[in-house]
């Protein structure tokens, strides 16, 4: 079932009545809700996540929730609810601007990480102040799941900060079975270090077949380019890499680091990297195609200047 009701003036009212009638589809495996853009409240919220949990047999969900009304405390009792819906394998989640703090994501994630048999997460949380302490609950928790195979959080724009990167990278290699990882970072005010610590951290996920990591406005500068490609390579799993680099303060000197790393990635299939933005002239641009052709096993690749 798929309802999409983005950009309506749905509230409280409404919402409980979404979820009343959901209740007649107790057997759905399968549910997209889209509610963007509304102003569904406190009381909505909470009648959906009731509805939701009726639906016991559920194993695809997907929520759109952003910009709406509810407080912090409202969705974490909408996401404690949805605990039994323990038949749940994918789970998609859209809390972009939702007013959720550490507090908030603290109480999320430890909801989320009571349905075990979660394997394909889907975390959507920027433009929130959750800072270091949300995010570091949130990468302690999500160890719990067991099963998760793929992974993608949005935290642009989250302040977390040098210290709440560092939490994430503690955590990464732990996820056992994590083998398609997407983490959207931009405009955090991540730095040098930021970028050497995600390199190692990402260097120790071993059954990592495939990256999609965006840096897009971070001052993470060319050291710090450098050693997060000279990390990737030797991810020995890895198949697929998307990497945005655009607008982080990058100068020509890097790229012949950049790309003599590069041509040194061992299974890499397909390559995409974003450097918009930078301060890079035409010769570097020709140095490093030339060295993206040299890869060994490279099938697809996307360079944009």
């Amino acid at each position: 079932m798929i309802l999409d009701l983005n950009y309506n003036q749905i509230s409280d009212e409404g919402a409980s009545f979404i979820g009343s009638g959901l209740t007649n589809y107790l057997e759905i495996q399968k549910l997209s809700l889209d509610f963007n853009l509304n102003s569904i409240g406190n009381q909505g919220i909470q009648a959906l996540g009731q509805a939701i949990s009726s639906c016991s047999n559920i194993q695809s969900l997907k929520i759109s929730l952003w910009n709406n009304k509810f407080q912090g405390s409202a969705l974490a009792q909408f996401c404690d609810q949805m605990k039994n819906c323990q038949n749940l394998q994918k789970l998609q989640l859209n809390l972009r601007r939702c007013n959720v703090d550490s507090n908030t994501l603290s109480l999320v994630s430890d909801s989320l990480s009571q349905i075990k048999n979660i394997s394909d997460l889907t975390l959507s949380i920027e433009q929130n102040g959750i800072c270091q302490i949300g995010l570091s609950s949130l990468a302690s928790k999500l160890l719990l799941l067991n099963n998760l195979q793929r992974l993608t959080l949005d935290l642009s724009q989250t302040l977390i900060g040098e210290a709440g990167i560092n939490s994430l990278c503690q955590a990464l290699p732990n996820y056992q079975k994590l083998s398609y990882l997407t983490l959207t970072l931009i405009s955090n005010n991540l730095n040098t270090q930021c970028a050497i610590d995600l390199g190692i951290s990402l260097e120790n996920c071993k059954n990592l077949q495939a990256i999609y990591l965006n840096l897009y406005s971070n001052n993470i500068n060319d050291e710090g380019a450098k050693a997060l490609i000279s990390s990737l390579k030797n991810c020995e799993k890895l198949k697929d890499l998307f990497l945005t680099l655009a607008q982080c303060n990058l100068n020509d000197s890097c790229i012949p680091y950049i790309g003599s790393d590069l041509k040194k990635f061992q299974s890499l299939n397909i390559l995409a990297i974003c450097l918009l933005f930078n301060n890079l002239n035409m010769q570097s641009q020709i140095i490093l195609k030339n060295f993206v052709h040299k890869m060994p096993r490279l099938i697809s690749n996307i360079l944009q200047f």
